[in-house]
Protein backbone atom coordinates (compact mmCIF):
# COMPACT_ATOMS: atom_id res chain seq x y z
CA UNK A 1 0.00 0.00 0.00
CA UNK A 2 1.37 3.14 -0.86
CA UNK A 3 0.26 6.91 0.74
CA UNK A 4 2.18 9.91 1.04
CA UNK A 5 5.30 8.39 0.69
CA UNK A 6 4.34 5.34 2.65
CA UNK A 7 5.04 1.83 1.20
CA UNK A 8 4.01 -1.07 3.72
CA UNK A 9 4.00 -4.57 2.68
CA UNK A 10 1.47 -6.57 4.21
CA UNK A 11 1.28 -10.41 5.44
CA UNK A 12 -1.55 -12.71 5.42
CA UNK A 13 -2.71 -11.86 9.00
CA UNK A 14 -1.56 -8.32 9.20
CA UNK A 15 -4.24 -5.27 8.52
CA UNK A 16 -4.00 -1.63 8.44
CA UNK A 17 -7.14 0.17 9.76
CA UNK A 18 -8.24 3.62 8.89
CA UNK A 19 -10.48 5.75 10.14
CA UNK A 20 -12.52 8.41 8.44
CA UNK A 21 -11.42 11.73 10.22
CA UNK A 22 -7.91 12.21 9.08
CA UNK A 23 -6.87 14.97 10.87
CA UNK A 24 -7.94 13.27 14.63
CA UNK A 25 -7.89 9.46 13.83
CA UNK A 26 -5.57 7.15 15.55
CA UNK A 27 -5.44 4.49 12.59
CA UNK A 28 -2.62 2.87 11.03
CA UNK A 29 -0.50 5.98 10.08
CA UNK A 30 -0.28 6.28 14.23
CA UNK A 31 -0.60 2.42 15.16
CA UNK A 32 1.00 1.01 12.56
CA UNK A 33 0.48 -2.64 11.52
CA UNK A 34 -2.10 -4.59 13.61
CA UNK A 35 -1.65 -8.03 13.57
CA UNK A 36 -4.63 -10.28 13.10
CA UNK A 37 -4.15 -11.80 16.67
CA UNK A 38 -4.75 -8.18 17.89
CA UNK A 39 -8.41 -7.66 16.19
CA UNK A 40 -11.29 -8.32 18.99
CA UNK A 41 -14.34 -7.38 17.12
CA UNK A 42 -15.34 -6.62 13.83
CA UNK A 43 -17.93 -3.61 12.76
CA UNK A 44 -20.47 -4.57 9.80
CA UNK A 45 -22.28 -1.31 8.93
CA UNK A 46 -24.90 -1.64 6.38
CA UNK A 47 -26.39 1.49 4.44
Amino acid sequence: MRNDGWEWHLKDDEYIVLGDNRDFANDSRYLGIINKDDIISVVDLEM
